[in-house]
């Protein structure tokens, strides 16, 4: 049971929190243009009074 308590795949977390997004736009090639953004995210869990985080970070890109 320890693994809930440091937030795993199946727990719901209590709070979700984003910081340090950043956008950058890249040209691939005429006229497109690639958008890659970079977002940390930290997850709060509490279980059972036990309060723990879990911090990611996701690299998203899509081309425009």
């Amino acid at each position: 049971m320890n693994e809930i308590a440091t937030g795993p795949v199946s727990a719901v977390p209590l709070v979700t929190t984003h910081v340090d997004r950043t956008r950058e736009m890249v040209e691939v090639e005429k006229p497109v243009t690639k958008v890659v953004e970079k977002v940390k995210v930290i997850d709060t869990y509490d279980f059972r009074g036990v309060i723990s985080t879990r911090t990611n970070e996701h690299t998203v890109s899509w081309l425009v």
